[in-house]
């Protein structure tokens, strides 16, 4: 479970590289729901940087799944994080992500974000056929 003690070290800036983010893997919908209260409220640069560290932390182990949380990251404010959440999601297959890189494609007021989206809408033509 999701602890309020645990979240405080998540979005707490001076906190070392070796707290367990591992344990972001997998969150269920209440603890998303938790998690993006205090996502809102950390500066840009911080929950870019906190992106990268849980994209590096899938690339060392493929059992940790944070497409919960870079799901959240594709609401972001700033586009360069909406961008770094849908580079993010390059291995989920699921129908929502599809939906939502449509929408993203479609909608969104940034050119880039709009640009991401539409490519990565390629991997989702390539498995359908």
């Amino acid at each position: 479970m999701l602890t309020d003690a645990f979240l405080d070290q998540v979005f707490d800036p001076e906190a070392t590289l070796a707290l367990k983010l591992v344990s972001l893997s997998d969150l269920g919908d209440e603890e998303v729901d938790r998690f993006r209260l205090r996502w809102t409220n950390q500066p840009a640069d911080f929950r870019g940087s906190l992106i990268d560290r849980l994209v590096t932390i899938t690339e060392d182990n493929t059992e940790i799944n944070f497409d919960a949380i870079f799901r959240a990251a594709l609401d972001d404010a700033e586009p360069e994080l909406r961008i770094k959440a849908i580079d993010a999601l390059w291995e989920c297959n699921e129908r929502w992500l599809l939906n939502r890189l449509v929408d993203l494609a479609e909608d969104d007021l940034d050119t880039e974000v709009r640009a991401a989206a539409a490519g990565h809408l390629e991997r989702f033509v390539l498995l359908g056929e």
